[in-house]
């Protein structure tokens, strides 16, 4: 089974998400130049910090850690401050609107409420990608919310009484896509999550208790 990251350990901080392993090279030459081989896979690799305070804290870590040393991949949670935001203060919601095949590298969205930027971090099927570039957008083509939240009058916009055209963005991202994904899945910039597994088991996460109590534990992990 893969392991839910347990609603008890929220307060846990992370590292911001890197990618590895993506170049490597064979040393310079007698000449000096270096020939370097490119993968485009990589991988995730995430650090944590985890506030352990309490008895409730105290079992879910050990079970967490007893099921990661045994082997079982884990939706880890990204705790990232620089996420994608939405508009006026409202839920980011978006989905793509063009199928993708595995390894694809840009992508199409539908999304209301949403401002993207590169260098933020989305989830599609609990893989973890972050936005490189963004190389398109066209605004949703509605200015009836501009009614509601008091936002600038724009004569140039187009009146769409419901609001069902949404804003369209295309973007680069890293890494590849992991595996296809179908015109209309859910592209999530506010529940980010990366599937892993520990990264080894060689004293990471090892759990050191101040007065048999209190610890704050780190834990590396790697994507699956």
């Amino acid at each position: 089974m893969t392991i839910l990251w347990p609603d008890v350990l929220k307060d846990a901080s992370c590292s911001p998400p890197e990618l590895r392993n993506a170049a490597r090279g064979g040393g310079a030459s007698f000449t000096g130049a270096e020939q370097q081989v490119y993968s485009d896979a990589g991988r995730w690799e995430i650090s944590y910090k985890v506030p352990v305070r309490n008895r409730a804290q105290r079992l879910a870590w050990r079970a967490l850690i007893a099921r990661l040393r045994e082997g079982e991949p884990i939706f880890a949670k990204v705790f990232d401050k620089d996420r994608a935001k939405g508009f006026n203060g409202a839920a980011p919601a978006a989905a793509l609107s063009a199928s993708a095949a595995a390894r694809a590298t840009t992508i199409s969205l539908a999304a209301a409420n949403l401002a993207v930027e590169a260098g933020v971090h989305l989830t599609i099927g609990q893989r973890l990608y972050r936005v490189k570039e963004v190389t398109a957008y066209t605004p949703a083509a509605s200015i009836h919310q501009q009614l509601i939240t008091d936002g600038p009058w724009s004569d140039s916009a187009v009146w769409v009484d419901d609001g069902s055209q949404p804003a369209a963005y295309t973007l680069k991202i890293t890494p590849p896509l992991r595996e296809a994904a179908a015109n209309g899945a859910t592209v999530d910039f506010v529940n980010l999550v990366c599937l892993c597994v520990q990264a080894s088991d060689d004293g990471n996460g090892d759990l050191a208790l101040d007065n048999a109590s209190t610890g704050t534990p780190t834990l590396k992990l790697v994507e699956y």
